[in-house]
């Protein structure tokens, strides 16, 4: 057996593994971003264990304005063991430091938990992984930020809305929203699949009506012979005025199917001029609970027995209005914010969280002093499986060359 031959060939082989190792783990450092800032949240906002949960970070910064892009493409953030956090940002002003981005945190609890924001890193691309903040169960996430234009869906389901009639530009509870005139005004996000939803599901918005004189939908997906898929409006137990309940519906509305209707109302009424966030799930057959700024209200079901199955249909999900042949009825007027279908029905303690948290988002947080980053702390690293794949094979040739 040659032994230098050997020892060539081993070298080259270890030569190789190491280089791929060095192109498939980025050898930056913390020290890349600048600056960093802990942010804790508040404990006692949070009602109970949560997974994957979309934290809304909201702040306006003199060091974000100082030393972050302008385009806050080199705003991310880590847990307290510098693994990355995917978010997304619905505004940033460089001008102002003013910034509102949604977060993933893996994990909340009634113990206090701590990130990280990253910034300074003036020529970095953007860190966002917009899709990623979102669960599977996010079937459409609509911040309605977009000033003109189509609305674009958050999640990887691109139910991307095209308004029609609504001011995009109105001031919303979250950065911008769509106000809705009253008339035809609405937002048409499409019939994709995924938002053919006939098991658990959770529907929610942040509204603020400015009348409540008919009939007002929030979330429809009605089609023209009323087979209703889900439905989230006010409305009247009576069929007439006042129009103040939160109502969730499904089924048929007109003869001879109207036994399969079915209308869940709460028995507490709403008034105008001011925001609410309503949220309604159902699960399985079970009877549909409706959660106003993030408490369960009590309700009753007024049309039906509320146990009947959802069933598809083909019409498409309207914001601020429903459709009956092909016209826009029941059209809500005021403005409405950060519209969510999930189709799981989330439980009580995640939409508490979520009031708390979007209610009030900076006594949610509290926001710790700038730091400059330590020098030498490896940035996170990322191996893609074709890579690890490759390394392998060489370690494994490399042996067998070692055997031969």
């Amino acid at each position: 057996m040659n032994t230098k031959k050997e020892l060539k060939k081993s070298i080259v082989f270890v030569v190789l593994a190491v280089s791929l190792l060095f192109l498939a783990v980025p050898m930056a450092s913390a020290s890349d971003w600048g600056y960093k800032k802990a942010i804790e949240i508040d404990h006692t906002k949070v009602a109970g264990d949560l997974t994957n949960f979309p934290v809304l970070i909201s702040m306006t910064d003199d060091d974000l304005r100082d030393d972050a892009q302008d385009t806050g493409n080199d705003i991310m953030f880590t847990d307290s063991s510098l693994n990355p956090l995917a978010h997304e940002i619905e505004y940033f002003n460089g001008t102002t430091g003013e910034l509102q981005a949604w977060v993933k945190v893996t994990s909340l609890s009634s113990a206090s938990t701590t990130i990280h924001m990253y910034y300074g890193n003036a020529t970095c691309g953007s860190q966002e992984n917009v899709a990623d903040v979102w669960d599977s169960h996010f079937k459409m996430v609509q911040h309605l930020n977009e000033t003109t234009g189509m609305h674009y869906d958050s999640t990887a389901n691109d139910n991307d809305g095209a308004p029609t009639g609504v001011t995009q530009d109105a001031i919303g509870k979250i950065d911008g929203a769509d106000d809705f005139g009253g008339s035809d005004d609405h937002v048409d996000c499409g019939n994709a699949t995924s938002l053919n939803i006939t098991g658990g599901i959770t529907v929610e918005a942040w509204v603020k009506p400015d009348t409540l004189a008919g009939w007002s939908e929030i979330i429809s997906k009605r089609d023209n012979n009323n087979l209703t898929n889900y439905d989230l409006r006010f409305g009247s137990s009576t069929g007439s005025a006042p129009f103040t309940k939160v109502q969730f519906y499904w089924g048929h509305g007109l003869v001879p199917n109207q036994e399969n209707w079915n209308v869940y109302s709460t028995d507490s009424t709403y008034t105008t001029g001011q925001w609410y966030y309503i949220v309604a799930t159902r699960e399985g057959t079970d009877r549909p609970k409706i959660y106003v700024n993030g408490a369960i209200v009590e309700g009753a079901c007024t049309y039906g027995d509320c146990t009947r199955d959802m069933i598809a249909n083909t019409n498409d999900v309207n914001i601020g209005a429903g459709i009956t042949g092909g016209t826009p009825d029941w059209v809500f007027n005021g403005t409405i914010d950060e519209v969510r279908i999930s189709d799981t029905a989330r439980s009580a303690d995640w939409i508490n969280t979520s009031y708390n948290n979007q209610n009030d988002p900076s006594s949610f947080t509290t926001v710790g002093d700038e730091q400059t980053t330590d020098p030498g702390i490896p940035e996170f690293p990322t191996m893609s499986l074709p890579v690890l794949i490759t390394i392998a094979a060489v370690f494994l040739m490399y042996r067998r060359k070692q055997r031969q």
